[in-house]
């Protein structure tokens, strides 16, 4: 209840809200004027009212002024004093008597502390975190939510009155009853909005799953796997539909709901809702059309499958008719005719692959639809009987073509690993062809040829590893040298007549030699391979820098950064290079590997001293940047200045030039590292004595460890 004085207000006052005056951000309710100024005004309107009185003129002097002469001699009537007793009573009982009604005032004010949550509220931030909850709010949550703020709203509008007789004052609350309304206001429309939003996006979810099977229904099958597919998806679409019926109910429950809070839908909102009702018996009716469609497509491909059949049992006859051309026809044996039957060959070959694929679509689609697979084995036997025959003819050519090269023709020109690979593969082949065509006498004139030209590929055999040997990558001067020495006769890639033929004659004979020359092409070859290693080991530091392009705080220098990409590949290559240098095959490599190794070592030590000189500096710098530890250790303070000077100047020239193996190969680096590290070293220890005549000197830095003293010391110059 509201305290009450029994009297009629006389004083005026508003309650409104009072912005925050600190840190805490929260509002509060108040007065437009504190309470106490009433009795103080009022006193001061006692005190001025008596005082107005002393300048009334007395009544004779207004009423018949020409007697008041007479009468009376005073210019103004008599009034009390404020100091006598009855005027002090009379104002102390004025005092007392608005006082008394202050705490009533106070009391309704307290009322209003109940609302300070909603007076600090912020509609927006207050559903925007809502809204972000984990998990997210439900659709009947919003929707509670909104009931609620309404149901607050009414709550505040039956219990807040506009205005309150309180004692002696009329207090207004219009304002601030409008502003909290307007915040309940403001939430529900926010979380009505929030809810048009999900119903929205729902709708057009679902409306876009209809759309989705909608397209894929309106594709034309063209082969008889888009037919079967375009089946099995017309035959699912019922149950997608089934449950697309869930989401509809959903979506138009939520629009009933946004109608029954009054929330202005769009021309669109209610369009996306009557297209989501007759969805459904669309997307039915035009599978039902899509259904009859597909059973006459299937009609279609079922003829063009049986016409496909027939032309697959024609080709078969085509290949079954040029087999026995091959077996009986005169000029498919001609070995002058070879350039002919190796088009007719390749050309068969090309329509047995694509014959083979054709079998497997032929089966593959007939499976599908339910039809019998169509017997292919004629397919496979005539492949298998003209393979023989284009083994031999292939092979036969490759030889006619290539021999006199192979033989004649300059080594330098001549693909070994091709040479190695079509001799013993042609080889391979004519051994089986002959075994085949042996058992039919029909084939004698073949036979004679296939076994010539394994003869030639076999007689030639030998030669292969003499050639792979003779063009093995690596091969340098000196492999030649031993070589040359071997034979008894200069030979070397440059020499004329640097072929099969020359070299296997009586003046080198090199057939007598393939065991050694082998050795030494697979020595050239491992040569060659840790030459390579070493070139890769050398390119790896192509690109890789110290990072050190911004000044190292306001020092005017730098310090390095990205040091462990260095580290790590100085490790690696370390390891990298000792392998190298205890292979049996490193040749006239050894000295360039050792040098490496070296150059990789010098590197680390410069690398691990340069680090060590980098943490001596970045610990000593800011302490001897202070005027009072360069005061008391002088000489200590020119010291670090000496070697200062040699850091600010290496790291001045690494800034120009940041590549890392220019940086740590340089000459007399590393000697220049281990001198100031010296220094620092001999500043740091210095460093250490004066700590302790500090401590000596304030005992509590006794609990404090060096580094916490350090510090200390290296914030004196800001302190």
């Amino acid at each position: 209840p509201v305290p009450t004085a029994v009297c009629r207000a006389i004083f005026a006052t508003e309650i409104v809200r009072r912005e925050p005056t600190d840190d805490s951000n929260q509002r509060s309710f108040g007065f437009t004027m504190d309470p106490q100024r009433f009795v103080s005004t009022a006193l001061a309107a006692f005190d001025a009212g008596l005082a107005s009185l002393g300048e009334v003129p007395p009544l004779e002097r207004v009423v018949v002024p020409h007697l008041a002469k007479i009468t009376t001699d005073a210019q103004f009537i008599t009034v009390l004093e404020l100091s006598e007793p009855l005027v002090e009573a009379a104002r102390n009982r004025l005092e007392g008597f608005i006082s008394s009604s202050l705490p009533h005032q106070a009391s309704f004010l307290e009322l209003f502390h109940e609302h300070l949550g909603l007076l600090n509220r912020e509609p927006a931030i207050y559903v925007q975190e809502f809204l972000e909850r984990q998990p997210a709010p439900t659709d009947q949550e919003l929707e509670d939510a909104i009931i609620k703020e309404r149901q607050d709203e009414d709550k505040l509008l039956e219990s807040m009155p506009e205005t309150a007789s309180v004692g002696l004052f009329q207090l207004s609350c219009k304002d601030l009853r409008r502003h909290l309304l307007a915040k309940h206001t403001a939430a529900a429309d926010h979380f009505l909005e929030a809810l048009a939003n999900r119903l929205r996006l729902q709708m057009s979810d679902t409306i876009s799953d209809f759309q989705s099977i909608a397209i894929q229904l309106s594709k034309t099958p063209r082969t008889i796997e888009e037919l079967v597919e375009m089946k099995a998806f017309t035959q699912s679409v019922p149950a997608r539909v089934e449950s697309l019926r869930l989401q509809i109910k959903r979506d138009i429950t939520l629009f009933e709901r946004m109608e029954f809070f009054q929330y202005r839908l769009s021309l669109d909102d209610i369009r996306r809702r009557w297209h989501l009702s007759a969805a459904p018996h669309l997307t039915l009716k035009e599978v039902s059309k899509k259904t009859n469609l597909l059973g006459e497509l299937e009609n279609t491909f079922v003829q063009q499958l049986t016409t496909q059949e027939s032309e697959f049992s024609e080709n078969i006859d085509g290949f079954e008719e040029t087999i026995e051309l091959f077996r009986h026809q005169r000029m498919y044996r001609d070995v002058e005719q070879i350039d002919m039957i190796i088009d007719i060959v390749e050309n068969i070959n090309d329509r047995l692959q694509a014959a083979e694929q054709q079998a497997k679509q032929l089966n593959s689609r007939q499976s599908l639809i339910g039809q019998a697979r169509t017997d292919c084995s004629r397919l496979g036997r005539c492949a298998q009987t003209f393979g023989t025959f284009s083994d031999l003819w292939t092979v036969v050519a490759c030889w006619r073509r290539n021999r006199d090269r192979w033989k004649e023709g300059d080594l330098n020109e001549i693909d070994a690993q091709e040479l190695q690979q079509e001799v013993y593969k042609g080889a391979s082949k004519l051994d089986a062809v002959c075994k085949v065509l042996s058992s039919d006498p029909a084939h004698d004139e073949v036979i004679e040829l296939a076994n010539a030209t394994r003869e030639e590929l076999h007689a030639f055999i030998p030669s292969v590893p003499l050639v792979v040997a003779l063009r093995t990558d690596g091969m340098r001067e000196r492999h030649w040298d031993e070589v040359s020495q071997l034979v008894g006769a200069p030979v070397s890639p440059q020499m004329d007549g640097f072929n099969l033929t020359n070299l296997c004659s009586n003046t080198y004979k090199l057939q007598d030699h393939v065991q050694r020359l082998k050795a030494i092409s697979e020595r050239a070859a491992k040569e060659i391979a840790i030459e390579r290693q070493l070139q890769h080991l050398r390119a790896e530091w192509d690109g890789v820098t110290f990072e050190c392009s911004q000044q190292y705080r306001n020092t005017n220098t730098y310090i390095l950064k990205g040091m462990d990409v260095v580290a790590s590949l100085l490790d690696e290559q370390l390891a990298a290079s000792q392998v190298l240098q205890h292979s049996p095959f490193k040749g006239d490599l050894s000295t360039e590997i050792d040098e490496w190794s070296a150059q990789l070592k010098y590197m680390l030590e410069t690398f691990e001293e340069w680090r060590r000189c980098q943490r001596y500096w970045l610990h000593l710098q800011p302490i001897f940047d202070s005027v009072d530890v360069a005061r008391q250790l002088p000489t200590e303070s020119r010291r670090f200045k000496t070697n200062d000077s040699l850091w600010r100047n290496i790291m001045k020239a690494t800034h120009d030039n940041p590549k890392a193996i220019l940086c740590l190969s340089e000459k007399s680096r590393l000697e220049k590292w281990q001198s100031a590290n010296q220094g620092f070293e001999t500043v740091k220890r210095s460093l250490e004595d004066y700590l302790a005549t500090k401590r000596d000197q304030f005992l509590r830095f006794y609990f404090l460890s060096s580094d916490e003293m350090i510090e200390i010391v290296s914030q004196t110059r800001e302190a």
